[in-house]
């Protein structure tokens, strides 16, 4: 399909990835950021923006304004049963929910569909002859680490990501967040690297802004947590757990959960394993404006990670 230099280039972004619980996650941050950004500089870049969200679910906090269009479709609604007749839905559900998103990217004269997060999230898609595709790739972290991943997954989330993974291979051109995930995508899926570019994050807010180099530094520590295996907590509390208690009573530990109660009450059986008690404190996600504030006061912010896309909380504190 040839795109007219004549005119702007009209990209719809699947942007459901905010709209579940992975927009509280890195990999909803970047693509918050991502849609912002290519908002703000579309008419520079020559670019006109259409989101497609999801009907059903709640709006995300998204800056829109500047898209050219805002279109919600419909997901389809799982029905109950057991795995067998669950694994044959689940790709019923898969080509029903890509036809609405191929249907919504051409209905508004799209030049390319670009799928936001092509491994994750609720949302379906496939790549499609009738317009170009894009995607954005932030780990292979499931695929390279089974054992604490696909292994432990039901089998109907294994068998869907499994599918996303082959469905990257008709996609017409790749963006991972990193050279690593470049490499993964390279090496371990075989993929053509002249269709694979690498699209760095970058960051969301100005750090120098408001800020105030006499203020001295708050006594506390700060992490992002998250019951991803790949995350460590489990291991940062333990090392926390042994430090000396005058020490982690004068540094308490401020762990920034998200806003799901399984896994705040994961957060806090850990914690109470370790016998942490005040100087281990749980606290709802943060706003982005209190986020740069708690990135400036901190004592130290820890990112314990065993494996990283690219690691965009390190970027953000530094």
């Amino acid at each position: 399909m040839s795109i007219s230099p004549a005119r702007p280039l009209t990209i719809a972004l699947d942007a459901r990835i905010l709209q579940g619980e992975d927009a509280w996650r890195g990999i909803g941050h970047y693509s918050q950021g991502l849609i912002e950004a290519l908002l703000v500089h579309q008419e520079e870049n020559r670019l006109e923006i259409v989101l497609i969200l999801s009907r059903e679910r709640p709006e995300p906090e998204l800056q829109t304004a500047g898209a050219r269009a805002i279109r919600h479709i419909a997901a389809p609604d799982p029905s109950p049963g057991p795995w067998r007749k669950i694994a044959g839905r689940l790709q019923d559900e898969a080509s029903s929910d890509a036809r609405a998103l191929e249907k919504a990217a051409l209905g508004e004269g799209a030049d390319l569909l670009h799928i936001l997060s092509p491994l994750h999230g609720p949302s379906n898609w496939r790549a499609t002859r009738r317009i170009p595709c894009a995607a954005t790739v932030y780990d292979l972290i499931p695929l390279k680490d089974p054992a604490h991943f696909l292994d432990q997954w039901p089998e109907a989330a294994r068998e869907r990501y499994l599918r996303r993974v082959k469905q990257l291979r008709d996609v017409d051109l790749l963006f991972p967040i990193s050279h690593a995930v470049r490499s993964d995508l390279i090496d371990d899926l075989g993929l053509n690297a002249d269709r694979i570019t690498v699209a760095s994050p970058g960051l969301r807010f100005d750090p120098d802004a408001g800020a105030d180099s006499a203020k001295p530094r708050q006594r506390f520590l700060m992490a992002l947590c998250s019951r991803n295996p790949s995350k460590n907590l489990p291991n940062l509390l333990s090392g926390y757990a042994g430090v000396p208690l005058e020490i982690r009573s004068a540094y308490p530990l401020h762990l920034f959960c998200p806003p799901d109660p399984e896994t705040r009450h994961w957060l806090e059986k850990e914690c109470a394993a370790r016998s942490l008690g005040e100087e281990a404190r749980i606290e709802p996600a943060p706003s982005d404006s209190d986020l740069l504030a708690l990135y400036r006061d901190t004592t130290l912010f820890i990112l314990p990670s065993l494996a990283e896309g690219f690691g965009l909380p390190a970027l953000e504190a530094g």
